[in-house]
């Protein structure tokens, strides 16, 4: 009670433990910025998850909320807030294709770097592949997206997220192509315990996530001119 009352006086105070999916990390200070400025005494703690396991967490009182995917694979007893829809595009320093854009079956037999099993991203990408009629070849398999874009600035094939072209912009010599043929994107969103009680610093949260609107402060993402490898 204390606690809600200080939320409502806007001198909430107190940590948020939040798990993030590595693919949206980029977007945890746009997601947890506006509740960090309007509460300065608020605190964030940041962990970076698979999905399966910010379920776990959640359920085991480990984190608060979860940034995650919402229409992929099941969530559980949660509730769950849309944020902005995952792209996915291949990075490359190889002249491969010759557009501004690939189709998924153009991947055949390209050694990619990817992200592990384990994780939903990687779980998707294979979908998409094999909807495509295509079994990936990976040549590095990595659960830190950090590591899987060292490997792009380095020359390496990979299939990764747009919210990191966002964060770090477009290597120089690779060229980015927004994937299709599926044409594949996801929900990401906030996933919170489901009650009737909230915990306030939660709660206050979510009531900011109204003033974000991360999809368009990501469309020109994807939409960067294609770099060519230099001779």
């Amino acid at each position: 009670l204390e606690a809600e009352a200080a939320r409502l006086r806007q001198d909430l105070s107190g940590r948020l433990r939040l798990g993030a999916i590595p693919t949206a990390l980029p977007m945890v200070a746009r997601i947890a910025g506006p509740l960090l400025r309007r509460h300065p005494e608020t605190r964030l703690e940041v962990r970076s998850l698979s999905s399966i396991e910010i379920g776990r967490q959640l359920d085991s009182y480990e984190i608060d909320a979860g940034v995650t995917y919402l229409d992929n694979e099941p969530l559980g007893a949660v509730a769950s807030t849309p944020v902005y829809r995952e792209r996915y595009v291949f990075l490359s320093a190889d002249e491969i294709h010759d557009g501004e854009t690939i189709e998924w079956r153009q991947l055949a037999d390209v050694p990619l770097c990817l992200l592990t099993p384990d994780m939903q991203n990687r779980r998707i990408v294979n979908d998409a592949l094999r909807t495509a009629g295509v079994e990936p070849t990976t040549r590095v398999e990595t659960n830190s997206i950090s590591a899987l874009l060292s490997f792009a600035r380095a020359g390496w094939s990979c299939v990764t997220a747009h919210t990191w072209l966002t964060l770090h912009g477009l290597p120089e010599g690779i060229r980015v192509l927004p994937l299709t043929a599926p044409d594949v994107t996801h929900e990401i969103g906030l996933v919170t315990p489901q009650t009737n009680l909230p915990q306030p610093i939660v709660r206050a949260l979510v009531d900011e996530l109204g003033s974000v609107d991360l999809d368009s402060s990501q469309d020109g993402a994807t939409d960067q001119p294609v770099s060519r490898p230099p001779a």
